[in-house]
């Protein structure tokens, strides 16, 4: 938790550093804007299947819950920037029918740090519906069991504590409260990682793509 709680600081910290920078531009353009918000964030932790030896495993974590950051910087209507920071984690009390945990399991996570251009499609009175794609990293935490769907054949594979290069795809709808309030009303991203895994039965390693989706919501401050 305090590592978790220390990565969004500095993450917060990088970025209210860019947009500081931002602001002489802002006085000149004064079509720019830069905002600020919080987010809740429900996730699956992986979608899809993968395949050791000859059989398949599904993830036996079934949600990731938490908290995030995001700043929005609008340059232009066709130019706008978006970075956003997500923390996300399992309940470690969490159960699965087909599925023992491993001695000394403990809440699996997942965190990302994205940054990419950002597009508002339409406004529609206070509301505008908008598309995104980001790139950045992406980190997991602790371990991640994962199961085929009879209790015959069982694998504990994770990740560790390990970093990986990440890109996501997404959008949402901001509702305009005010001047300077803004409500996310809901925002839909799905990443793709790049990550090894390692299988205790049958013991091996391998690469492995995982695409974490969920989503969002939250309050968001523009300053200009």
């Amino acid at each position: 938790m305090k590592r978790s709680v220390a990565l969004l600081a500095c993450f917060a910290l990088a970025v209210f550093n860019a947009g500081a920078q931002a602001v002489h531009s802002a006085q000149v353009n004064v079509r720019s804007s830069l905002s600020v918000g919080l987010m809740l964030s429900d996730f699956q932790p992986y979608s899809g299947a993968t395949t050791v030896g000859s059989t398949q495993y599904w993830s036996s974590h079934h949600v990731l819950l938490g908290e995030g950051a995001w700043v929005d910087y609008r340059y232009s209507h066709w130019l706008q920037l978006e970075a956003e920071g997500r923390l996300l984690q399992s309940d470690k009390h969490e159960s699965d029918a087909r599925t023992t945990r491993p001695a000394g399991y403990s809440a699996f996570g997942e965190d990302s740090f994205l940054l990419g251009p950002r597009v508002p499609l339409h406004s529609f009175g206070r509301a505008t519906p908008y598309a995104k794609a980001l790139f950045g990293f992406a980190y997991s935490t602790g371990v991640a069991s994962y199961a085929t769907k009879t209790t015959s054949d069982v694998a504990y594979m994770y990740g560790g504590n390990a970093s990986s290069f990440a890109m996501a795809v997404g959008g949402g709808v901001d509702y305009r409260l005010s001047r300077h309030l803004n409500f996310r009303v809901l925002d839909v991203e799905w990443q793709s990682w790049n990550q090894q895994i390692a299988a205790s039965s049958p013991a091996s390693t391998s690469n492995l793509t995982i695409h974490p989706f969920g989503v969002s919501t939250g309050l968001a401050y523009r300053f200009f």
